[in-house]
């Protein structure tokens, strides 16, 4: 255990440099875990309040997350809440994640709740007003994290934990009929869907930019030959594709015609890397439904008989949604971006 630790730090040493540890050690020790008080309510209980990564901290050496890593990184942490005995609770209303628009979406400032319910019925309101609280620090739980590991997206017990955590934070009520009735729309009565999801964002070969550490994501090539050899071995009748980036589309829509199925959005035209500020799809007033768009995208996934993609954050959302239940699910590997 000690020599695995060693080996960790030395790797992060060589990886960030002095001055990049002592960053990520400053940023851990500026947003570590706190105990407070708020009032007197709820004497009996405790409250952990997830808050997010600060990607915009001084310190902070990290990558800023998407919807669906924020997703995942909620789970990780309540996860740790539950070992504890605490209730955990959202609070994305301070945090810098990339979906927060300057007005109310479906009546609430908190992003957490544009989209999905909190895992307990209480308000933040009564949280920040009771006697035990625990604010979360604002960076992973690592033994809550499915990572990349394509072991892990490929453990039908585990998937199925997975699944039944995130039953208790479900789509709220306009996601969860918004979800429905576009699947409704774009979904055949009878047909075998396959959904393959399809990454740019500094993962694709073609960009000039890679995400240090993340999967390398297939080609529309390599992508196109494991899809046309399934379709004949899985008796697929429609393939499903979600994808930020509209030549995807017009790449699939060449070879498959009016078998594909795609969600009309507004996507990337040829990706490149983006500040936060000059990012089109994530503009003032246009983040909640790029982030809408996205989230349904991997939720129709969710829906398909079977499933092909590397492992991103949205593709995991995928599978722990389905919750084991793809008749086939193939994931292709390609290694990772170094860092």
């Amino acid at each position: 255990m000690e020599m695995q630790f060693f080996k960790k730090k030395m790797r992060a040493l060589k990886r960030l440099g002095i001055r990049g540890v002592y960053n990520r050690l400053r940023y851990k020790f500026e947003t570590r875990s706190r105990r407070v008080s708020f009032g007197s309510e709820n004497p009996d209980k405790i409250f952990y309040v997830i808050r997010g990564v600060d990607h915009h901290a001084k310190h902070y050496t990290g990558v800023a997350m998407n919807l669906l890593a924020n997703y995942s990184y909620v789970l990780a942490h309540i996860i740790y809440a539950d070992k504890h005995g605490w209730l955990p609770i959202v609070d994305q209303i301070h945090d810098p994640v990339n979906t927060k628009e300057d007005f109310p979406i479906n009546g609430t400032q908190n992003p957490w709740e544009y989209f999905w319910c909190q895992p307990i019925p209480y308000s933040l309101e009564e949280v920040y007003h009771s006697k035990h609280v625990v604010l979360s620090k604002r960076s992973w739980y690592l033994p809550g994290d499915l990572g990349y590991s394509a072991e892990k997206h490929k453990d039908k017990m585990l998937l199925r934990r997975y699944h039944e955590l995130s039953e208790r934070i479900p789509l709220n009520r306009v996601t969860r009929e918004h979800v429905d009735a576009v699947v409704k729309e774009f979904f055949p009565q009878g047909g075998r869907v396959l959904g393959i999801s399809m990454r740019r964002g500094g993962t694709a070969r073609e960009d000039t930019y890679h995400a240090p550490n993340h999967p390398i994501q297939p080609t529309p090539e390599e992508m196109l030959a494991a899809v046309q050899e399934k379709m004949k071995l899985w008796s697929i009748d429609f393939v499903f594709l979600a994808t930020e980036e509209q030549h995807y589309v017009e790449y699939f829509s060449a070879a498959l015609e009016d078998k594909l199925i795609y969600l009309p959005r507004k996507r990337y035209v040829g990706w490149k890397k983006y500040t936060e500020e000059e990012n089109p799809l994530y503009q003032p007033g246009r983040r909640y439904q790029t982030a809408l768009e996205y989230l349904t995208e991997m939720e129709m996934l969710a829906r398909c008989q079977c499933l092909i993609g590397s492992i991103t954050s949205g593709l995991r959302y995928a599978l722990i949604r389905n919750g084991a239940r793809f008749e086939h699910v193939e994931i292709l590997e390609n290694g990772f971006w170094n860092a």
